[in-house]
């Protein structure tokens, strides 16, 4: 994890997954002002902004990130199976864009691509590779995450694809 800038509000975060012999595996990043999107910055003290930053990083290295198998999801999200489908589905087609696009794992999916993404997962991830998916990931423990705003985000490694992927992105 690394968060960089000269202001708690407007600090570039890092997140990085690394193999043992320091290979990247995972990565995303975001700006430490979406925990405060839905805040009159103006209000806040800059304590009371150092200090949600720092609850925030810590509670993304803290245990309660880490689910074992079988407890990735809360109940209402198991429920709600489309939702990891969906979440499963928008990732292999990014991963497929990204790889199109010879665009770095180290490097942000770019803007732009969204369209070209989404139009990726309604015509060229197969119904078939997502339910495989669904149910090697289902179960296995899964790492979540926070990153500002509404965005909250859960990871599984997958032997299938032999990367982590996204099986719940919320909001």
């Amino acid at each position: 994890m690394l968060a960089t800038g000269s202001r708690y509000d407007s600090l570039d975060v890092t997140l990085e997954i690394r193999s043992p012999e320091d290979s990247l595996l995972y990565t995303d990043s975001w700006d430490s002002w979406l925990y405060f999107e839905n805040d009159d910055r103006s209000l806040l003290t800059d304590s009371v902004v150092e200090h949600r930053v720092r609850a925030q990083i810590d509670s993304i290295l803290g245990s309660t990130s880490f689910r074992p198998g079988g407890t990735e999801l809360t109940t209402d999200e198991r429920m709600n199976r489309e939702g990891m489908r969906d979440a499963i589905r928008e990732d292999v087609a990014e991963e497929m864009w990204r790889r199109a696009n010879r665009i770095p794992v180290d490097s942000s999916t770019p803007p732009f691509a969204a369209e070209a993404i989404d139009a990726m997962a309604r015509d060229s991830v197969s119904d078939a590779r997502v339910e495989s998916l669904v149910a090697e990931l289902r179960d296995r423990p899964t790492f979540r995450y926070f990153a500002g705003g509404e965005a909250t985000y859960a990871i599984a490694w997958s032997e299938e694809e032999r990367r982590f992927v996204t099986i719940w992105a919320c909001c």
